[in-house]
């Protein structure tokens, strides 16, 4: 029953990656890496050998790749079963998200909840959720950004 539900939540990781990847570009600091390396500019994106959804030990990974080089914004999704043997049975969400360029910048959220409430985990919630950690990505990038140019 357990491992059934966790399916079923581990699916919905698509639905987060399909919000992510086609607003990727849109972020500031995409653009700002754009602006300072030619071979991210936009008007290249067309251009990008290949844009991977892939699982690797429960690892969700998109991957951005133009003629051979990543394009330095990497995503990770985790989602992990937590309290296999409680009775509770309590889930946790995990979500990285990483920006390498002139700086890393690596964030981690997590949005537990459980088996009386996985049905309320709905795509719009998923959604909410991920727009908060694109928030959070952006606040911090211009964070730094804010203090190398001013400190």
């Amino acid at each position: 029953m357990i491992e059934e539900q966790y399916l079923r939540i581990k699916d919905l990781d698509i639905i987060l990656w399909e919000s992510f990847a086609h607003k990727v570009e849109e972020l500031s600091v995409f653009k700002a890496l754009s602006e300072n390396l030619p071979y991210l500019n936009r008007e290249k994106l067309d251009m990008v050998d290949s844009s991977e959804i892939h699982d690797s030990d429960g690892l969700t990974i998109v991957d951005l790749q133009q003629n051979g080089r990543e394009l330095f914004i990497r995503f990770e999704m985790d989602f992990q079963l937590m309290g296999w043997a409680s009775a509770r049975n309590d889930y946790t969400a995990y979500i990285q998200a990483s920006l390498i360029g002139s700086c890393r910048i690596d964030l981690k959220e997590r949005l537990p909840f459980s088996d009386k409430n996985v049905n309320s985990l709905t795509k719009a919630q998923l959604l909410e959720y991920g727009e908060k950690l694109i928030s959070d990505l952006e606040l911090h990038y211009r964070d730094i950004e804010g203090s190398e140019h001013y400190g």
